[in-house]
């Protein structure tokens, strides 16, 4: 019996020193855990901070891609960045040139747009196929706010808001007649 007693307390002392081992590699993989989250989270940060870099002097480098040679004679002209001071002398401007008709001067077009980058551009253009279908539709109104979110006003006043294109497209494709929007796809 003493024997078994003796054999059985090693074999508890070994499975206590497993068990303690056990909790020192625990704490050790859970140290080693929280120190790969902080580094996560380092790096998380870092991308963020090269990716508005990055987008800063992308939208800074636009200017510089505009340069070309003067245009012949019944080319169209080249494009230029201007650049204001002041955010409301800017919307003013757009507003002069969207409202008004075309701005002519020595016989030729100027049209202007804003200036955005090229993944605001990209998320813009992504509502242009939803754009043609609802100005088909009368009675709906729709304006495109920065960066990229389409508002669709219906007729009896209800405003809609999407920032994905796909969304905008199924809820107008909802509003529509069968054979309005076969009309709009031809």
């Amino acid at each position: 019996m003493r024997t078994n007693i003796t054999s059985l307390q090693e074999a508890s002392d070994r499975q206590g020193n497993q068990i303690t081992e056990l909790e020192k590699s625990a704490v050790f993989c859970s140290d080693t855990v929280v120190e790969l989250q902080a580094n996560v989270s380092k790096l998380a940060e870092t991308v963020s901070n090269l990716e508005a870099k990055c987008e800063d002097l992308e939208s800074r480098s636009r200017a510089h891609r505009t340069l070309r040679a003067r245009p012949r004679d019944g080319e169209a002209p080249r494009p230029f960045v201007v650049r204001l001071h002041y955010f409301q002398t800017r919307e003013n401007l757009l507003r002069i040139a969207s409202r008004g008709g075309p701005l002519i001067y020595q016989e030729k077009r100027i049209s202007i747009f804003p200036d955005f980058t090229a993944i605001i551009a990209k998320k813009r253009a992504s509502f242009i196929d939803v754009k043609r279908i609802l100005r088909t539709i009368p009675d709906v109104k729709y304006v495109l706010f920065h960066p990229a979110q389409l508002r669709i006003t219906l007729s009896d006043g209800k405003r809609h808001s999407f920032d994905n294109p796909l969304d905008a497209t199924a809820f107008v494709k909802r509003l529509l007649p069968q054979n309005h929007l076969a009309e709009t796809e031809d």
